[in-house]
């Protein structure tokens, strides 16, 4: 299966090196998703990216020339934290990528969080597997679950980004599934011990 739109997952120390290989192979970083929990983060590094806010309401076609949209999200799977990740901040970081590919799709979207291993590589798993789902007839949520392994294998993906995703795309818990087994990431979730909390909210989706 092809991959659709060229996406790098990296973190916050990762972003000097990781522009220039990508202007090094001709797929020079064309925008930007930078998922943190603070808006002062991340400026130095993407000082000449224009930042958009979240807020902003999602068609970035109407927009001048956004570069860079800031997701203000903690790395938390719990519902009752403020800054959790929520439905509305996956179909942004979907709609940008569908700006980016609209504009820029021979360059490279780069999705960072401070890691690049939790926020970021859901993010980055959701606008894989919704373009996938939109534009490739052998779509399997396996295989993005397979494709997230090989680009960033230390990922251990935000588990309440992958239930909202998995929902949002009437998966019906498949992408869960898909994330849970590919033997990669089952791995890297044992090495960090992440808890598996979020998953109560996951059932609750699956029923």
């Amino acid at each position: 299966m092809q991959q659709p739109i060229q996406i790098m997952v990296c973190g916050e120390r990762e972003i000097p090196q990781v522009l220039q290989q990508c202007a090094q192979a001709g797929r020079e970083v064309g925008n930007v998703i930078s998922v943190r929990s603070n808006p002062n983060e991340t400026r130095t590094a993407l000082r000449a990216f224009q930042t958009t806010f979240a807020a902003i309401p999602a068609d970035y076609l109407s927009h001048a020339n956004p570069q860079r949209l800031l997701l203000l999200c903690t790395d938390t799977e719990s519902e009752r934290h403020a800054k959790a990740p929520s439905d509305r901040m996956v179909q942004t970081a979907i709609s940008f990528a569908q700006y980016h590919w609209t504009t820029n799709q021979d360059q490279t979207l780069l999705v960072h969080c401070a890691l690049g291993m939790s926020r970021s590589a859901a993010t980055a798993l959701a606008i894989t597997t919704a373009f996938r789902q939109a534009h490739d007839a052998t779509f399997t949520p396996e295989a993005c679950a397979d494709w997230l392994a090989q680009a960033r294998p230390q990922a251990t993906p935000n588990r309440m980004i992958v239930a909202l995703t998995d929902d949002m795309l009437g998966l019906s818990g498949d992408l869960i599934r898909a994330v849970e087994r590919q033997p990669r990431l089952k791995a890297n979730y044992r090495k960090t011990q992440v808890p598996r909390g979020v998953f109560n909210l996951a059932q609750r989706l699956l029923r």
